[in-house]
């Protein structure tokens, strides 16, 4: 996931949350069952919340590391440095992970 997704997932999981709680405010109308409405509103904002903490950690993190590589649009050429040339949103960056930790047997 490149950091311009997980940008655009935060910002749809933010306007979520933000229907969320005008709706639970009563600025916006919903079905007659108020409380079927305040039920599916509540957790579609709790689910929002956690969405867009995992994201912000994510974006976070990522922008923390520098790229280890770099790949030409989705083919299979590769370069350790990125041209002086280089056509933006051409290269996709490409980073490594920690690799998990491993208990003992």
């Amino acid at each position: 996931m490149t950091i311009e997704a997980m940008k655009q997932g935060l910002e749809a999981l933010e306007s979520i949350r933000r229907y969320g709680l005008d709706t639970l405010s009563g600025r916006v109308d919903g079905p007659d069952d108020r409380d079927w409405q305040r039920a599916g509103v509540n957790e579609m904002t709790k689910r929002a919340r956690i969405g867009v903490e995992s994201l912000r950690q994510a974006i976070a993190e990522a922008e923390k590391q520098e790229p280890v590589a770099w790949q030409w649009l989705t083919t299979a050429h590769f370069r350790k440095k990125l041209p002086k040339d280089a056509e933006k949103g051409a290269w996709n960056p490409l980073y490594t992970h920690p690799q998990p930790k491993r208990e003992p047997l």
